[in-house]
């Protein structure tokens, strides 16, 4: 472990994102044993470099933003080998529905403006139902079945054959660099990089709806 190493204090995990070059994130996780100075100085080297670094105060396997795609992930298989919607819809879904919000806003932004009173009031409306009587049905013990990766594969190579992933693959990187590039953009405009929408208190019925 990192106890035994004779330079402990200034041992610390930087773990970026795929592709680096053009996605922020980057996951810090000191020791016990690492010093302040240098999780200070190596989160100051990486917002130089203009990366965006997160603190992992614990350790957990995954790290955070595994942790939080094996938890869509999960869903999104059971939904399919369930036959609630297709591998495409489940995509379509992300792509066009929350992905856009998280875009703009991360998991607990695009809540707070889901309720007129943000967060909490968010917490208040739907906490109990639907939010937690879904989760309370949803099971992460589940087997995926070898017809539901079929499936899900089939619609996959539909799309585009595996020997044409590396070409996507460059696609998704050149795509993912432009939004880098616009951040960095409203960044020197004076902002933080992020999209902060402004405007009056007050949830739509629309917005109440894309809450549950």
């Amino acid at each position: 472990g990192t106890c035994a190493l004779r330079h402990a204090a200034r041992c610390i995990v930087a773990h970026p994102i795929n592709p680096p070059t053009s996605v922020k994130l980057v996951e810090v996780q000191p020791s016990a044993h690492t010093s302040a100075a240098t999780r200070d100085a190596v989160l100051a080297f990486l917002r130089a470099l203009g990366q965006r670094p997160i603190v992992v105060a614990k350790e957990v396997a995954g790290f955070v933003q595994n942790r939080l795609q094996y938890a869509l992930l999960g869903e999104a298989l059971r939904l399919v080998q369930d036959g609630v919607v297709t591998a495409d819809d489940v995509d379509t879904a992300v792509r066009d529905g929350l992905a856009a919000r998280w875009l703009l806003l991360g998991v607990f932004g695009t809540c707070d403006l889901n309720a007129p009173g943000g967060f909490a009031d968010y917490c208040e409306r739907y906490m109990r139902t639907p939010i937690l009587a879904v989760l309370r049905e949803q099971d992460n013990g589940f087997e995926l079945r070898d017809e539901t990766l079929a499936a899900i594969t089939g619609a996959l190579r539909a799309r585009y054959a595996a020997t044409d992933i590396a070409q996507h693959q460059a696609r998704r990187d050149r795509h993912l660099l432009q939004l880098a590039v616009d951040a960095r953009r409203r960044e020197l405009d004076g902002g933080d990089g992020h999209v902060v929408i402004h405007g009056g208190g007050g949830g739509s019925g629309a917005e109440a709806a894309a809450a549950r």
